[in-house]
C-alpha cells in the first residue's frame, strides 16, 4: 500500500430553524453560483486627493493544513482603513478555500497605511485586497506519494499505478472540541482507495486512536480530491495510507487557531461570557456556507437523515468547535461538522458589541435527483 467511484448522487442539504442565519435555505451541492471573479483589487472612496497607501504589510502566515497539503489558495478581503491609518471591519469576502480566510483576516488586521486624503485632509476608506497563498511560500513539505519498490503481493492489479495520485482538494480534519477542550493529542491513520475519478471511494482508520478523532479524520478524507493515479496513461485507482496528527498547537495537518484555543478555554472558565443566539441584537448573516458531502457510505442509496450541530460564532464572524448534539448516524454527524467548521458569518453583536455567540443548526440530508425547498 502507498503512503481512484463515480460522482456523488446530488446532495440535497437543508439547514433549517434558524431565523436569519441559515433560514429554510437550500442548496444541492454542485449547483452554487458561480464565483466572482478574484483578479480585482477594488479600492474606493469618494473624492479621494490621494488613496490609502500600505506602510506596514506583514505577510499571512500560510496555515499550516494547507502548506503540509500543498494547496495554494487566493483571499478578497475587505475592510476600513481609518483617518489614524489603522485597518478595522476586516473579513474575507471570497476565498478559493475556507481554510485561508483566518490567516489572510490576521495579515489584514495588522497593516497600517497612510490614510487616503480629500482636500488634503486624512478621511476613511473602505479597500478591498486580494491576498494570495501560493507554493514558493510553502511552510512545510507537502505530501508526495512516493512509487513503491514493490507493490503489496495481494494488491489487486489495478491499483498499481505508475504515476502517483495527485491531492488538489483538501479539507482538513476538524479536533473534536472535548478532545481540545480537555488537551487530548492523537495520530490517526487513514487507508483510503481513490477511484479512477480521483474521489476517495472508501475509507478506515487504523490503529488504536480515539473514536472521535478517527471519526473526524475520515469526514476529512471522504471529501477529499485528487487527480487520479495512472498506469500507462490510464486514470486507474489507487490504495493510499495518511497520518492525521491532532495537537492542540495546530502545529501539523489538523488546524487549531488562537481563536479555537481561548473559546476552548472560555468553555471551561466563563461559559457564561459565549451570548446565546437569542440574547444578539440580532442573528448574523451567512457569508459563506458550505454544504456538507455525503458520507461514502451513504452514496448512491436512497437514505437521508437529520445532524444537530452546535458552534459558537465568534466575535470575527467565524464558525468555532462546531459539534454533534444528535444525528440519525454518527457519519452524518461528523459531515455536517466537517462542513460547519468552514462557515463564515457576520461577527454577532450584543447592545452593538461584538461578541462570540452559541448557535445551534438543524441539517437535513437527502438523496434526490431533483432538489426541492
Amino acid at each position: 500500500m502507498s503512503r481512484c467511484t463515480p460522482p456523488h448522487p446530488r446532495l440535497l442539504w437543508l439547514a433549517a430553524g434558524f431565523a436569519g442565519l441559515a433560514g429554510a435555505a437550500a442548496l444541492a451541492r454542485g449547483d452554487e453560483p458561480a464565483p466572482l471573479p478574484m483578479d480585482q483589487v477594488v479600492v474606493s472612496t469618494i473624492g479621494e486627493d490621494a488613496k490609502a497607501r500600505p506602510i506596514y504589510q506583514p505577510s499571512p502566515v500560510y496555515p499550516p493544513a494547507m502548506s503540509r497539503a500543498g494547496t495554494e489558495g487566493r483571499v478578497m478581503v475587505e475592510f476600513d482603513v481609518g483617518t489614524d491609518g489603522l485597518t478595522s471591519n476586516v473579513y474575507a469576502v471570497q476565498s478559493t478555500h475556507p481554510a485561508f480566510d483566518e490567516s489572510a483576516v490576521d495579515a489584514l488586521e495588522s497593516w497600517k497605511f497612510e490614510p487616503a486624503l480629500a482636500k488634503g485632509r486624512p478621511v476613511p476608506m473602505r479597500m478591498r485586497v486580494l491576498v494570495n497563498f501560493v507554493s514558493d511560500t510553502l511552510q512545510a513539505e507537502p505530501w508526495r506519494l512516493e512509487h513503491p519498490e514493490a507493490f503489496p503481493a495481494d494488491l489487486p492489479e489495478d491499483y498499481r499505478w505508475d504515476q502517483a495520485p495527485r491531492l488538489v482538494g483538501y479539507v482538513p480534519p476538524v479536533y473534536p472540541r472535548e478532545a481540545l477542550v480537555s488537551g487530548r493529542e492523537g495520530v490517526v491513520t487513514v487507508a483510503f482507495d481513490i477511484g479512477p475519478s480521483g474521489r476517495v471511494t472508501e475509507a478506515r482508520a487504523l490503529g488504536s486512536a480515539h473514536p472521535d478523532m478517527q471519526a473526524a479524520a475520515i469526514a476529512a478524507v471522504e471529501a477529499f480530491e485528487f487527480e487520479p493515479a495512472s498506469k500507462e496513461g490510464v486514470p486507474c485507482r489507487a490504495r493510499v495510507e495518511m497520518d492525521f496528527r491532532f495537537d492542540p498547537r495546530g502545529r501539523f495537518e489538523v488546524p487549531v487557531s488562537t481563536a479555537d484555543r481561548r473559546l476552548a478555554q472560555v468553555l471551561v472558565g466563563a461559559p457564561s461570557e459565549i451570548v446565546p443566539l437569542g440574547r444578539l441584537d440580532a442573528a448574523p448573516k451567512p457569508l459563506s456556507r458550505k454544504p456538507p458531502d455525503l458520507p461514502l457510505s451513504r452514496r448512491g442509496a436512497n437514505a437521508g437523515g437529520d445532524a444537530l450541530v452546535e458552534f459558537i460564532i465568534d466575535r470575527r464572524g467565524f464558525a468555532r468547535l462546531p459539534r454533534v448534539v444528535e444525528a440519525t448516524s454518527p457519519d452524518l454527524g461528523d459531515a455536517a461538522v466537517s462542513a460547519v467548521a468552514t462557515w463564515r458569518f457576520e461577527a454577532p453583536r450584543q447592545n452593538g458589541r461584538t461578541v462570540d455567540a452559541l448557535v445551534r443548526v438543524p441539517i437535513r440530508f437527502a438523496t434526490t435527483d431533483t432538489p426541492t425547498s
